[in-house]
């Protein structure tokens, strides 16, 4: 039997509650120059996940920020754990990451109608938690 994969999502808000979307790199192996949330990654076998939503932050964005957890979720058989921090600046974007951008709902919205390039699970999640 395989284990399904689970990983780890992160989604950051400024103070004008505005999320940070995150561009994928141009050298990703999956979706690159693809919006996706501030920040994600699997979670390795045995890892507690918020240690991995903590790990990906940094890896990813260069910042570390207290998490809060705000649901399980699963997508296509994989689980998700999803968590929301509020951080306005100071990012050191890692080789994963073209670049970043706060943006509204409205905006994102507008971005994902418009057919703009998403990962497929952000859409997902987008719709589930923020609509």
């Amino acid at each position: 039997m395989t284990k399904k994969k689970a990983s780890a999502y992160i989604f950051i808000f400024n103070q004008k509650n505005e999320l940070l979307l995150q561009l994928r790199s141009s050298q990703d192996d999956s979706y690159p120059l693809h919006y996706d949330c501030s920040a994600a990654g699997g979670i390795h076998e045995g890892e507690d996940p918020e240690l991995a939503a903590k790990r990906e932050l940094k890896e990813e964005l260069g910042v570390e920020a207290d998490l809060t957890f705000l649901r399980e979720d699963e997508y296509e058989g994989a689980k998700m754990y999803i968590y929301v921090t509020r951080v306005s600046g100071g990012f050191n974007i890692g080789k994963e990451v073209e670049s970043v951008k706060f943006a509204s709902f409205k905006e994102i919205n507008e971005m994902i109608e418009n057919k703009e390039k998403f990962h497929p699970e952000f859409p997902y999640l987008f719709r589930r938690l923020f609509e």
